[in-house]
This record gives structure tokens, sequence and C-alpha cells, in this order.
């Protein structure tokens, strides 16, 4: 039952609510106020219907009276205030709007060519020299700041290199390095330096096999190389391999480069 009240009412305030209905309302009401006045006054009822007649004897053409006046007049007046007001007041605003515009040009024209006064140029250096010293702390905050954040930054460098275990490592470890033992790695980087066989390097290089064996324990020990299984996919058979490391490839790079390019 409430849906249905809500229904009527949304349909009741859409009707009224229309631009055509509440202007032809309200010509009807214009356009027949004396009949509104007769039926609204004490009169009785035969002297009201008596009224209502002597209006239309003001036409030539009675007939006509009552269709124009409840009809055709509301109708006409509707479409005018509808169609043709709109398009008016469009005309009439953009014609206001030129002449406030045409307004601000003479006036700025004006205010140009007007010299300014010595107070007025006095207040307006001293607003300078205001948003001057503002915009100048502003600056030097900004550059405090970043001073301040390259502190920090570096701080954090300094601590990143203190935690990196690998250029440690590297650093540390590559000091004391043998000459066969950077040899060797320079052998595996020649060889390409990932999944190289230990035994090609024994047969390649040109130094007994325990020492061989013995420096390549102390790479993989110092983290420049890494010893491991790897998978022959031609035979389908697994042999030990070595391969260079982060650490390793860093220590030829850094004091073998030269050798290397």
């Amino acid at each position: 039952m409430n849906d249905l009240i809500n229904g009527i009412k949304a349909q009741l305030y859409d009707r009224l609510s229309s631009p055509l209905l509440f202007t032809f309302a309200f010509s009807l009401l214009a356009w027949n106020y004396r009949a509104v006045l007769i039926f609204l006054s004490s009169l009785t009822p035969s002297d009201k219907f008596l009224a209502l007649d002597l209006l239309s004897l003001s036409w030539n053409n009675e007939t006509f009276y009552w269709p124009s006046h409840l009809i055709f007049f509301p109708l006409a007046t509707s479409a005018i205030y509808i169609f043709a007001l709109p398009w008016v007041e469009k005309i009439v605003f953009e014609y206001s709007l030129m002449r406030k515009r045409d307004l601000k040009i003479s006036r700025q024209k004006i205010e140009d060519k007007t010299p300014v006064s010595t107070e007025e140029a006095r207040e307006l250096r001293s607003l300078g020299e205001v948003a001057y010293k503002e915009y100048d702390a502003v600056i030097k905050s900004r550059q405090e700041e970043i001073a301040r954040l390259k502190i920090e930054v570096d701080d954090l460098k300094e601590k990143l290199k203190s935690l990196s275990p690998s250029s440690t490592n590297a650093d540390t470890h590559s000091k004391d390095l043998q000459e066969s033992q950077i040899a060797l790695l320079r052998k595996i980087d020649e060889f390409g330096g990932d999944n190289i066989s230990k035994n090609s390097i024994f047969k390649r290089v040109s130094v007994p096999r325990l020492k061989i064996q013995y420096d390549i324990d102390e790479l993989v020990r110092r983290d420049f190389i890494s010893e491991h299984d790897a998978d022959d996919d031609d035979n389908d058979t697994t042999y030990s391999a070595v391969s260079l490391t982060v650490a390793g490839r860093r220590f030829l790079i850094e004091n073998l480069s030269a050798d290397l390019i």
C-alpha cells in the first residue's frame, strides 16, 4: 500500500513539475481572472452564471470567447514563455556579459595608464620584500633538508657496505690470492665462466692435479667460484663443474679489466 501511495505521489510530482502544465495553469488563471473573481465572489449561483455569460458579450462573436480564453490564449502564452523567453534571456545575458567585458577592458586600460602613487609604490615594495624574505627562508630550509638527506644517504651507503658480505669477502680475500689461483680464475673465465668441467681444467692447465684442486678449494672457500654438479644434455650424464660467482667476476673486472679487454 505504501509503495502504491509513493508511486502516485511520484507521478503527481512529475506532472505538477512539468513546465508546460505549470505555465498553462498560470496562463489560464491570468486570462480568466475575471471569471475566477466572479466564482470566488459572494454572489448567488444564478448571479454568478449571469455574470459569466455577460463576460462573453464583450466579443462580437460570443462563441469564440471561452475556447480562446480557456485553450488558445493559455497555450499561446505557454509557448511564448517556454520557447521565446529563454531565447530572449540568452540574448540579454550575452549582451550583459559583453558590456561587463568591455567595462573591464576599459577599466584595465585606465588603470594601466594611471601612474602609481608614492604610497602604493611603498606598499608594493614592502610586499615584495616580505615575499622575497619568505622565498629566501623556504630556499634555505630546502637546502638544509637536502644537506641532511645527503648525510643520511651517505650513512646508509656506509652501512650497506659494512653489511655486504660479498664485497667484504672480495676485498679481504683477494689480497693474498696466489698467481696460480688468479691464473685459474682467468682460465675459467676463458672457458665461459659457467658449468666448466673440472676434468677439462685438469687436462688443459699445465699444473699438477693436486695443485689445481687446492686452488679450486681455496677459490671456493673465498667465494670466487662455486663447485657443483652439472648435467650434460648431449650424453645424458652428470659431471663435476665449477662456475664463477659474483665476487669472482667483480675481482676479474676490477683487477684484471685491462687484460680482459
